[in-house]
């Protein structure tokens, strides 16, 4: 993807110990295989994925490589699982923050703190390797989640009071976190708080146009993400007014997805999900059942209001339900169906996986996939596998599968 230089795994997560591929859903499957890779040289280790990590981005601030391109701006992707399922902290963590951890009662949430400061301790040894370099006063660092968290026991996470989780359109799904640090903010604006609407598209232009000047780099492509680097430093007023959050287009005949415009947030046939509670004691309460069971609906709330999302406007205000939806109807209408069709059992890529026990890539022909024809039994039997994965539907719903 035009990196120089790769370390990492090419799965959606892996175990953090023995960096198996999606650990937890491959042992369902008898379809295990190892994840971890420097460049394309396979990797085997036993050593906590963030402590690797951690090294290797250390590795490359300490190598003079970007000191002689200094006149050069680097771009490092850092990408910690820290912190994602599976919860899993090494041991030597719960020893040395034994006096913060006591305070937290449930052993779920205390493992995903722990994890929480492992990332705690990368990012400082990352910012320590910067100022070792004298890199650090010239280098702009962003620090942003992608998803809400899994509130579930696998998960621990917690996105009280928000509603909703990862997998989501809902504010405990979409709504996260993220900083910046950079020595081109004006020092009364540091440590402050933005309030802008910033979706995960605006990175690039905000980074590349705002903060290093070249709006002629953007010029030569269309992109979806807006430049907020002004309004961010605050010369200028927040550019973004209206936020997409997703259009799924996997079933044409069952469209869903959301949008912000304003204050006003519309969600297109979803389920209603619960705010889950930020757990305070020994047991971590997993919601099964009647949210599971309700029927997808349209949804419609003035998120300044009511950032819970507990009330629910469509009924109330018809005229701006109709004006939202006919918004997101036009973004329908421009939308590109996915050209990925990970719904396809390809034999060839299991015989490159069973020969080298590792992911990998395994055709060089982008039209070899036997995709499945969308609303088919065998597509609508798969999505309804994959939503039970994620503890979408309900177990008697899954067992039947």
């Amino acid at each position: 993807r035009g990196f120089d230089k790769f370390f990492g795994y090419f799965s959606g997560f892996e175990s953090y110990f023995s960096h198996v591929a999606e650990m937890n859903f491959c042992a369902e499957e008898r379809d295990c295989y190892y994840d971890l890779r420097d460049d394309w040289t396979a990797v085997r280790s036993t050593t906590y994925n963030a402590y690797l990590f951690n090294r290797e981005a250390t590795k490359l601030l300490d190598t003079n490589h970007l000191h002689e391109n200094s006149n050069r701006p680097f771009f490092l992707y850092y990408a910690m699982g820290n912190v994602h399922f599976p919860v899993q902290a090494p041991e030597t963590m719960f020893r040395e923050k034994k006096d913060e951890l006591a305070g937290i009662p449930n052993i779920h949430r205390r493992a995903f703190a722990a994890m929480t400061m492992v990332l705690d301790d990368a990012v400082g040894n990352l910012t320590a390797g910067l100022i070792r370099n004298n890199l650090y006063e010239n280098t702009c660092i962003v620090i942003a989640s992608d998803n809400g968290g899994l509130p579930t026991v696998d998960g621990a996470a917690s996105n009280w009071p928000l509603r909703g989780m990862k997998g989501s359109y809902w504010e405990g799904g979409v709504r996260v976190h993220a900083l910046v640090r950079s020595s081109l903010i004006p020092v009364k604006l540091r440590g402050t708080t933005y309030d802008g609407i910033f979706h995960v598209t605006d990175w690039l232009p905000t980074l590349i146009g705002g903060m290093l000047g070249r709006e002629d780099v953007l010029s030569t492509a269309h992109w979806d993400g807006i430049n907020q680097w002004d309004a961010l430093v605050q010369q200028a007023p927040p550019p973004r007014n209206q936020v997409l959050f997703n259009i799924d287009l996997d079933d044409q005949s069952d469209v869903t997805g959301a949008i912000r415009v304003g204050h006003m947030k519309l969600l297109v046939n979803v389920l209603h999900f619960p705010i889950f509670p930020d757990p305070k004691d020994d047991f971590l309460e997993v919601f099964e059942g009647a949210w599971m069971n309700t029927v997808a609906d349209d949804y419609m709330f003035n998120l300044t209001e009511d950032p819970t999302e507990s009330n629910d406007l469509k009924e109330s205000h018809p005229d701006v339900f109709h004006e939202m939806y006919k918004i997101f109807s036009e973004l329908r209408a421009t939308a590109t169906p996915p050209a990925f069709c990970g719904l396809a059992e390809n034999k060839a890529a299991r015989s490159v996986f069973n020969t080298t026990q590792f992911i990998a890539p395994w055709s060089d022909e982008i039209t070899g996939f036997n995709c499945l024809e969308i609303g088919s039994d065998a597509e609508v039997a798969h999505s309804i596998a994959q939503r039970c994965r994620y503890g979408l539907l309900p177990k008697e719903q899954c067992a039947t599968q």
